[in-house]
């Protein structure tokens, strides 16, 4: 009898552990129950946002490599954010939707290696965070592996043997006898030459101090690829090469000419279907700019990093233009930049170059997309302080993606500066010392009687500009200077405004000075422009066709629109545009340091469904499709819950 007690309350006990691990109690965890107990007491139960952005870029016949914004961990009622620990990466083989699992990145980027050449792949990412939470997974970005039948050359300046550009005895630099291989190999094909991108030894950088002259006299349409970012020598006394995929860059730290150019381009011998890849340009005293290019048709500028020495002064950072004396037939076309970090430089970051007044030509430069890249502290060494500069006659630009910013507010000039008309959309614009984005025609590049009809300003976010010299302290301006040579029929749209300090900053501004001018058709729509310390919207009359369903918002109480000398208030605001409003538009964090993710829209922001379906785009800042509501936001967020 005491026997079959002691085996009924061995059963009992039992039973009662078991029933304490199911339900979790003490703190035990067990799987997915655990989980689901740990959201109870507000552990993280919110997956990451999508990650943003994501590119594909083909480096080889074999490889491609991958690259996406970093993606948050918000936290949700009580919980508190575990924090993203790293992204999951799908491919598929053709145009299709990723389902299959490929593998993990704990960094915002991978290189995919072991590809077929001549194959189109399509990739989506998403991201976790430590409690397992996984995002959606984001939008596809495809590219296609480069033909198989490249020829590859290889460079190393620490390299002391015979140089003939094979693997075991790389060149030391591109001379006049390795052009004259390089372009007897570019009449049959495709041409890769790897610079290593680190030292044999460690994982340091290696430099050259000769500049890049790209000297390819080849006309045809074979494309020659320069890439400092791709391979590295293992050993500099028997050179061995392997695949790279740090951080670290070919530096060239020049003394003279640009570290990277395109310098005897004529109209008989192009510089065309050129890719520059993965370079760190950091040219010294006596040096010009950091890459020059003239005729450069079907190039592609990626992944390189420009920042000048101190002491040096010739701008600008990357420049693209033509030779005077025949500017129609050295012109450049189809033209890529893209993904680059230009950082502490003489002069503008980007500036591509136009059509003056004295010279013959109705068409600069044709099909320019300047995307993704990052430019800080323009101007920081002296100099024209832009972030990117388009000037007069060029045609099919778009701008697009970028992040443009002064660490010191109030310093630098405009983040983006277009004489032509142009697609400026998704860019981030922070702290610039006279406006975000300017439009306004050019007396010296000034061909007159010629109208600039068009171009779109959409889904950027212009912060904290103003506070420089000049008396232009703007967050969008669009002017016209110099009689009928005037922009007409621009559209400003979806973009966000916020925090102009300066007691004449205007957040929009359209302005005709020149009573020849004749500025018309300006649209303003579904804009968040707020806490401006000048007005919010200011235009003269007879600029401005379509504008409504605008958020113009001071926290003071203040005007916020001047049309031409009518005053507007929050308390008449729709009796300027009907379906406009003027409150405050409940961002996610208006604190510094700022960032694009502090201008997303909260949930009972009244920006949200409160604009108007437009046309000619249909996403957001971040590229999610207009609307998730109802109706379009106002603002460059559309709100997504």
């Amino acid at each position: 009898m005491i026997i079959q007690n002691r085996e009924f309350y061995s059963f009992f006990l039992c039973i009662l552990i078991l029933l304490i691990v199911m339900t979790g109690c003490g703190g035990g965890d067990s799987g997915d129950s655990g989980r689901d107990n740990d959201q109870v007491n507000g552990s993280d139960s919110t997956a990451p946002t999508i990650p943003a952005n994501l590119q594909a870029t083909a480096i080889s016949d074999t490889r491609i490599d991958l690259s996406w914004d970093t993606s948050t961990d918000p936290s949700t009622g009580s919980g508190q954010a575990t924090g993203v620990t790293g992204y999951n990466i799908y491919r598929c083989a053709g145009s299709c939707t990723p389902t299959t699992f490929l593998t993990t990145s704990t960094t915002n980027s991978y290189s995919d290696t072991g590809l077929t050449a001549e194959t189109p792949y399509t990739y989506t990412v998403s991201a976790y965070d430590a409690a397992n939470n996984e995002s959606s997974q984001s939008t596809s970005a495809n590219a296609t592996t480069q033909t198989g039948a490249a020829t590859y050359y290889y460079v190393d300046p620490d390299w002391a043997g015979t140089a003939t550009g094979d693997p075991s005895t790389p060149w030391t630099s591109l001379t006049s006898s390795a052009w004259t291989t390089i372009n007897t190999a570019l009449a049959s094909g495709d041409v890769t030459v790897y610079f290593s991108a680190r030292e044999a030894g460690l994982d340091t950088e290696e430099v050259s101090t000769l500049p890049i002259k790209l000297e390819r006299t080849d006309n045809s349409t074979n494309r020659f690829t320069i890439d400092g970012m791709s391979k590295y020598n293992t050993n500099d006394s028997v050179p061995s090469w392997n695949n790279y995929s740090g951080d670290l860059k070919h530096v060239i730290r020049n003394t003279s000419n640009s570290s990277i150019g395109t310098f005897n381009a004529t109209s008989v011998i192009g510089r065309n279907y050129i890719t520059i890849r993965g370079f760190f340009c950091n040219p010294g005293s006596g040096a010009s700019q950091g890459i020059y290019l003239r005729q450069f048709s079907n190039g592609i500028v990626e992944y390189n990093k420009i920042t000048s020495q101190v002491g040096h002064s010739v701008g600008p950072a990357l420049i693209l233009t033509y030779d005077n004396t025949n500017p129609v037939n050295t012109r450049s076309q189809n033209v890529i930049i893209r993904n680059n970090i230009i950082q502490d430089i003489y002069g503008e970051s980007i500036y591509i170059n136009g059509c003056k007044e004295e010279l013959t030509c109705s068409v600069a430069q044709d099909d320019i997309l300047i995307e993704n890249n990052t430019i800080i502290d323009s101007g920081s060494r002296g100099g024209e302080p832009d972030g990117i500069d388009i000037k007069n006659f060029i045609t099919n630009v778009v701008i697009r993606g970028n992040i443009i910013y002064q660490t010191s507010a109030g310093s630098g000039r405009d983040g983006i500066t277009s004489h032509s008309v142009a697609i400026v959309e998704q860019n981030y614009i922070e702290g610039m010392g006279r406006n975000g984005i300017t439009f306004v025609d050019y007396a010296a590049y000034d061909h007159h009687d010629v109208a600039l009809d068009g171009g779109d300003i959409r889904n950027n976010i212009i912060v904290n500009t103003g506070g420089g010299s000049s008396s232009w302290q703007y967050g969008i301006l669009v002017r016209s200077l110099n009689g009928d040579y005037d922009f007409r029929n621009v559209k400003i749209r979806n973009n966000t405004i916020y925090g102009l300090t300066e007691a004449n900053s205007k957040g929009i501004y359209v302005n005709e000075d020149d009573s020849a001018a004749s500025m018309t058709g300006i649209t303003v729509e579904n804009n968040i422009v707020a806490d401006v310390n000048g007005i919010e919207f200011h235009a003269t009359t007879g600029t401005i066709g379509t504008h409504d369903y605008n958020n113009f918002y001071d926290s003071s109480g203040g005007d916020i629109v001047n049309y031409d000398g009518l005053i507007y208030t929050a308390a008449n605001i729709t009796d300027f545009e009907q379906n406009s409003i003027s409150q405050y538009p409940i961002f996610v964090n208006i604190s510094a340091p700022y960032a694009a993710e502090n201008f997303k829209l909260q949930s009972a922001s009244p920006a949200i469904n409160a604009g108007t379906t437009l046309t000619g785009f249909s996403d957001d800042y971040l590229g999610t499709t207009r609307p998730q509501g109802s109706a379009w936001d106002i603002g460059a967020y559309e709100y997504e819950n």
